[in-house]
């Protein structure tokens, strides 16, 4: 009997242990489940594989709908990408003035003989108009031709996801792989913008030159984007900080668009936009960049957009 009476024992002390492993698996399970991180819910999932297997696109120039002009090629076949490429292997410095007809709104760049194939980009869907000027003397411009083209998107998102000559940037960026890193910590896309802006704003950056006196002017120069540099210096105007923000959101597959304007103190200035589940969220990287702060919605809300890219 007392064998039979300490087996018994054992038997229930080995099931007590059993079931209070069992009680403590689920009490972990439900731990874990109450404070279940968002990056775990359906949704952001999403996002974050969208982030993760997001590639930069690819540039290129098929040559099906081409102006070629002694050293001059304007490729426009990729327009439902939202962009046009441009290589100026002239001499001369080389004009093309867009005009959006829908819009009425107008934009003008010069593109230097560096043979640098340079991205245009088409910020709107539909018609477009393309001048295209060769420079004869020193203030003195041919035309080299007139071309009509019509955007239709693939994607309305397009021109806030892609590289440009105003938003330069490629998988050998070095902002590019800092933003690809960040993009791997987040949760979500809301918390990849916020590290983004957290990134720029503990770089330390200085604010150099009056972005008005370069920019507020009937054109841009194509190669005046230099953000690897803006990042290794340190320094820039708002355009570039504008710029820097939106590419590194930009490279991970996240719109961005970038406005130029004045703000409600009559200063010209650049901002962006970027869009989050659907939201359109402004915020002024300059801010960010040289006081790790930004203006509120509301406050740039009351700045007036000029350009967009």
């Amino acid at each position: 009997m007392r064998q039979k009476t300490k087996a018994g024992r054992i038997i229930v002390i080995v099931l007590a242990i059993v079931s209070s492993i069992a009680l403590m698996t689920c009490f972990v399970f439900l731990v874990k489940a109450d404070y279940m991180p968002a990056a775990l819910s359906a949704r952001d999932h999403v996002e974050k594989t969208t982030r993760h297997n997001f590639q930069i696109p690819k540039i290129d120039a098929p040559g099906t709908r081409v102006l070629e002009s002694d050293g001059l090629t304007i490729d426009y076949s990729n327009t439902d990408q939202a962009y046009i490429l441009v290589t100026n292997g002239t001499d001369k410095d080389v004009v093309v003035e867009m005009y959006h007809a829908e819009t009425d709104e107008q934009y003008k760049y010069y593109f230097r003989p560096d043979g640098t194939p340079r991205i245009l980009p088409l910020q709107m869907q539909g018609g477009w108009t393309m001048s295209v000027f060769k420079q004869k003397e020193e203030a003195l411009f041919d035309e080299v031709g007139i071309i009509d083209v019509d955007a239709d998107f693939v994607d309305p998102l397009l021109p806030y996801q892609m590289p440009s000559l105003v938003c330069p940037y490629n998988e050998g960026s070095s902002f590019v792989e800092e933003a690809e890193m960040l993009s791997d910590e987040a949760v979500s896309d809301e918390d990849f913008i916020g590290k983004v802006f957290g990134y720029i704003g503990a770089r330390g950056f200085v604010h150099e030159g009056d972005f008005a006196e370069i920019n507020n002017t009937p054109a841009l120069y194509a190669d005046f984007f230099d953000l690897d540099n803006v990042v290794n210096t340190k320094t820039g105007l708002c355009g570039d900080f504008a710029s820097l923000a939106a590419a590194m959101i930009r490279s991970r597959g996240v719109p961005v668009e970038i406005a130029w304007g004045y703000t409600d103190a009559g200063r010209y200035h650049a901002w962006v936009s970027v869009e989050s589940e659907g939201v359109w969220t402004k915020y002024d990287p300059t801010s960010i960049a040289v006081y790790d702060e930004s203006p509120g919605q509301s406050e740039i809300d009351k700045w007036t957009e000029t350009r967009r890219y």
